[in-house]
């Protein structure tokens, strides 16, 4: 999103968070629970960040990716 270009992590986490928990099942599922992991990351929620990717790590959840 234009909010993480832009640097603002705390809305780019809401927008990928956002995407994430609406859509499980898009293509896209995998990139916005990895960058609403990073962009919750750099607002220091470490353990939100972590959430998100055990997320992707967990084939029953996610899809294994990480």
């Amino acid at each position: 999103t234009s909010a993480y270009a832009a640097g603002d992590w705390a809305k780019a986490a809401r927008c990928f968070e956002r995407l994430a928990d609406a859509y499980p099942q898009s293509p896209h599922f995998g990139a916005a629970t990895y960058n609403a992991g990073l962009s919750l990351e750099r607002t220091g929620k470490y353990g939100e960040a972590l959430e998100r990717f055990r997320v992707l790590a967990d084939p029953a959840k996610g899809k294994g990716d990480a």
